[in-house]
């Protein structure tokens, strides 16, 4: 069946995706100006309650119409927002619209879900069904950073992200990254992207940022036949410069619209109540002072307003005194329903990690919808609340912060337009901000002032803060804008590139990206908090055990930097996970090897990072991380969660969950133990480890851990499973193991290099399938015949240095597997083997068999007659994991082993005469630093798809 999708079918598309709701006209203005352009506006202007996070369904839209024959348009979309809840906002909406696409069997969804599944180059060809219609990605401080998006350039993409997490992988440097893969995350989000700054004015830094390097990009895209970034700034009550681009709701929409209307115009009446009990203060009796005023303001809205009310605080602390001093509350007996009795409450604060919010949209599901939940009185908050969630109270209660924010704030308030209006009641210091005052934190003085006098003028207005009142093209009235805390913006130029590009270099001092990406450069930064129960004693095999089972989405509690130090600063044992790395912290991190001891600069706890700690540490007030806290927090990870689909690892030991919820728990993890003390081969441990283990899940009583180890260990045989052991744990307080699905041996990209999971793969046959994939791979994103020609090349020729005989050794760690072929990857399954196998070959820790093939490359392209070929052949060929850029760990001297003279030669003019450097600046002049990171993407991208192919 031919598709063809064009503008006018886009309505049909958004109505059948969105429940039989219409688009508006500024939704379908905005697809129309993407699909006849191929350039999105620079701005989107759009009133709170107008539907911006319909950017999303244009995007999916305007990819699948290029895929059956339209304009090219960009393949990755990035939603940016300060606020991890919405992150995850964006992210579920992105992951509903995957779903609806991959569920359709007929009509305008199944056709484009068919368009977008086109695109992906991962999926085997004789099941094309089992894509998923397109990736869908989220970074945010401290979560595991999604890895899909990388391993597929070609496919539509959308990647919901906080400004931070995607402002440092444009620029190299990305928090919580690894450094293999900071320059490919730099050259995707670089080129056939992009990004859309939600509420830009809050970002401006990163947004004079992001158009610098849209300049730096542009100057190269023409010779890669790529497009550049783009830049879209988005706001609710700002309209961008005047010779910008724009799409947004004009009066006209509205006039045209009741839904419109109803959402935009209805008055918000403002009330100010100035008290002495703010700003609370670190002081508990302050904050417990502050917690009265506001709730006797929230009784006394309860008798006035029909549904939910939101009270929006600006501190964690603050918010959760107020919800705990209404759990103690009575409603008034002049409310309408429930006069005498205690409110329902609920918390929705930004420390809350993912699976307690999960937890409280399960059990009111319509508090998150725009008819809401009239079972629920009050929903206290932060600043978390303030985009992109269709919440609809009834009454709002805020604490003064900066216009902007109360503009957001306020947009929750009567959303659906079904009342004739709705109050909002601000509660002010009464006393003049200035300079010395304390307890405002997070916002500045000069801002909550210029707030408040703003606020006085709407509340003299009956319309208040009507949406549409607040916007430039309506009433005008738009909230005063921040103040810029800092000198001056700064732009990224060539000199800062080069340095960030450096990305496997042991630099001298550790790069601070704030000048380029905040605008207060006195903002905490963030990283998370896990909590588990049952870790090993011995650091060594604790960190193991992270490695094996490392965190979870959902189980990881938002923090600042600050506070999380507060509470290692007085741990005994705690571990930091960065990367796919884990390291124990003892007042820094760790080295794990010889390497790590010449990054001291990396040592120290930076954003991104997770910190991990027992769960017997009382940090937490109620479901919240809070330093001075006195509560427990569970250990969810087994539960489910929003996470990583499929991707659980069962941990047993003496203290674990699972071994805690059985009866006879120490019985059954002593007979573990002697299972695998008793055992002399690992196939053999793994066959009756998981015997003993499907017994033991056959029986179980339930709980929802057992119920999914069940479902795990019975969908797969044992050769789909891994079963990981403590090392050297045969004693009973030591002793532990993890059950995972073998798909997590292609998450780790170093025993990747190694193992295939499912088997032996020749080096020939493995090599040819990724120049093959990587040559279709760059056609089909458009890349110029040069550069298709040398990927194809870099392709063939990336892992000839695993034929090396200390690499092949490492490969058949029995000495007899597949004799006479040279192997790129071995068929072994247990992790443990992989590592012993490597440590034993003989090869140094530094040693990288992509540093040898660069050299065979150099050797072998060494008549060819375009000196530009033979540079960016060899490039990309030595960067083909990451590594290289420019430095190797190891020199020519054990880089070489028994190996002709010319390949020695070669290796010596590359790493010992520094023409490796040369040849670095050279493609780094010619392609640029983006350009040639991109180019380095398609070529790992390649890898990645025929590795997961088996071959």
């Amino acid at each position: 069946m031919t598709i063809h999708l064009t503008v006018e079918r886009f309505a049909e598309f958004f109505t059948a995706l969105n429940e039989g709701h219409a688009p508006f006209a500024w939704q379908a203005r905005l697809c129309e100006q993407v699909m006849f352009s191929g350039r999105w506006p620079d701005v989107i202007d759009a009133p709170t309650g107008s539907g911006k996070s319909s950017v999303v369904d244009v995007h999916v839209f305007a990819v699948a119409a290029m895929a059956t024959g339209g304009e090219r348009v960009p393949r990755r979309l990035v939603m940016t927002v300060d606020r991890r809840a919405l992150v995850d906002r964006h992210h579920e909406h992105a992951g509903a619209i995957a779903n609806a696409l991959g569920e359709a069997s007929n009509g305008i969804l199944a056709e484009v879900g068919a368009a977008l599944r086109s695109l992906r180059s991962w999926c085997p060809v004789d099941e094309p069904g089992e894509a998923p219609p397109f990736v869908v990605g989220v970074l945010h401080g401290g979560r595991k950073p999604s890895r899909d998006w990388l391993d597929d350039p070609a496919a539509c993409q959308v990647i919901a992200t906080t400004p931070q997490m995607w402002g440092s992988r444009l620029l190299f440097r990305g928090y919580g990254s690894t450094d293999a893969a900071r320059p490919r995350e730099a050259g995707l989000l670089a080129y056939d992207s992009v990004a859309v700054l939600d509420e830009a004015h809050l970002n401006r830094q990163l947004l004079t940022t992001a158009r610098r390097v849209h300049d730096h990009v542009a100057a190269h895209a023409l010779a890669l036949g790529l497009a550049p970034l783009q830049v879209v700034e988005m706001s609710a009550t700002s309209l961008g410069s005047q010779d910008k681009v724009a799409v947004g709701v004009t009066a006209g929409d509205i006039d045209a619209d009741p839904v419109l209307t109803g959402r935009l115009t209805r008055p918000k009446p403002v009330l100010i109540h100035e008290t002495p009990a703010l700003p609370a203060t670190s002081t508990a009796a302050n904050v417990r002072a502050a917690a009265e005023v506001f709730v006797e303001e929230i009784l006394t809205m309860a008798t006035e307003v029909d549904g939910t009310i939101g009270c929006v605080i600006n501190t964690v602390r603050l918010a959760v005194a107020i919800t705990e001093r209404l759990k103690s509350a009575t409603l008034p007996e002049s409310h309408a329903v429930r006069g005498g009795a205690r409110p329902t409450v609920l918390q929705l604060v930004g420390r809350m990690r993912s699976y307690d919010v999960a937890r409280i949209r399960h059990e009111h599901p319509r508090l998150f919808q725009q008819d809401g939940d009239p079972e629920i009185d009050v929903l206290v908050a932060t600043q978390t609340i303030e985009v992109g969630l269709d919440m609809d109270f009834g009454g709002l209660i805020t604490e003064l912060a900066p216009g902007s924010a109360i503009a957001q704030r306020a947009g929750r308030l009567n959303r659906s337009g079904r009342r004739p209006s709705a109050p909002c009641v601000v509660i002010a210091p009464e006393a003049t901000l200035d300079a010395k005052s304390k307890g405002i934190a997070p916002y500045r003085w000069d801002d909550l002032e210029a707030a408040r006098g703003w606020l006085h003028e709407r509340a003299d207005d009956a319309t208040g803060l009507a949406p549409w009142t607040l916007h430039p093209r309506g009433g005008g009235a738009t909230p005063p804008p921040a103040g810029l805390h800092r000198p001056v913006l700064h732009r990224p130029e060539w000199w800062n590139i080069d340095l960030w590009a450096r990305t496997s270099q042991a630099l001298f001092a550790p790069i601070n990206l704030d000048l380029w990406l905040q605008d207060d450069l006195d903002a905490d930064q963030s990283v998370s908090v896990v909590i588990r129960q049952g870790l090993p004693h011995e650091v060594p095999s604790a960190i193991q055990q992270l490695r094996d089972a490392p965190p979870r989405p959902h189980e990881l509690f938002p923090a600042t930097l600050s506070d999380a130090k507060k509470v290692l600063d007085r741990l005994a044992v705690a571990y930091v996970i960065r990367g796919d790395e884990a390291f124990h912290w003892n007042g820094e991190l760790a080295a794990s090897n010889a390497t790590d001891d010449d990054r001291r600069q990396h040592r120290a706890l930076r954003p991104g990072d997770v910190v991990l700690f027992g769960a017997d540490t009382p940090t937490f007030t109620g479901h919240v991380f809070d330093p001075e806290g006195s509560d427990l927090a569970s250990d969810v990870a087994e539960l489910p969660g929003s996470g990583e689909a499929g991707r659980v690892d069962f941990r047993f030991g003496p203290e674990t969950p699972l071994v805690r919820e059985l009866p006879n728990g120490t019985t059954f993890i002593e007979d573990l133990r002697v299972i695998v003390a008793s055992a002399a081969d690992p196939e053999d441990v793994s066959a009756s480890v998981l015997q003993h283990l499907r017994a033991q899940a056959a029986i179980a009583a339930g709980g929802a851990r057992w119920e999914l180890f069940h479902e795990l260990i019975e969908r797969w045989p044992n050769d789909k499973l891994q079963v990981s052991i403590a090392p050297g744990g045969t004693e009973p307080a030591d002793f532990w193991l993890i059950v995972s699905a073998t798909a997590r041996l292609a998450s780790d990209d170093e025993l990747r290099q190694l193992s295939s999971p499912r088997r032996a793969v020749p080096l020939d046959a493995h090599q040819h399938a990724v120049g093959n994939s990587a040559a279709r791979l760059a056609e089909v994103v458009g890349l110029k015949p040069f550069m298709i020609d040398a990927v194809n090349a870099a392709g063939k020729l990336h892992d000839e240095g695993k034929a090396d005989p200390r690499f092949q050794r490492a490969l058949r760690p029995h000495g007899n597997a597949s004799p006479g072929v040279t192997l790129a990857k071995s068929g072994m399954h247990d992790l443990g083997l992989v590592r012993r196998a490597r440590a034993a070959s003989g090869l140094s820790p530094g040693w990288r068999h992509e540093q040898l093939s660069a050299a065979i490359a150099w050797q072998r392209l060494r008549d060819h007659p375009s000196l530009e070929h033979r540079d960016l052949v060899t490039r990309l060929t030595g960067t083909s994991h990451g590594h290289g850029r420019p430095l190797f760990d190891d020199g020519e001297s054990s880089l070489v082993h028994d190996v002709g003279e010319s390949r020695s030669a070669a290796a010596h003019e590359l790493y010992g005469e520094a023409e490796w450097d040369e040849l670095i600046d050279r493609t780094h002049l010619h392609w640029g630093y983006w350009g040639t990171a991109y180019l380095e993407a398609i070529v790992r991208a390649a890898d990645v798809t025929v590795s997961r192919r088996g071959s």
